[in-house]
């Protein structure tokens, strides 16, 4: 199976910071809150 590529974005540190704190407080880890984010967004725009 291939690695998922690593892609950058920018977000301010008012944003990442508390999102960053939220996932972690859900067992979670942030880049699997974007990308649920992102599947969402996908789906609700297409």
């Amino acid at each position: 199976m291939s690695e998922t590529p690593i892609r950058k974005v920018r977000v301010a540190d008012d944003i990442w910071k508390p999102a960053d704190e939220a996932a972690k407080r859900n067992g979670e880890n942030l880049s699997v809150v974007i990308r649920r984010a992102l599947i969402t967004y996908t789906r609700e725009n297409s």
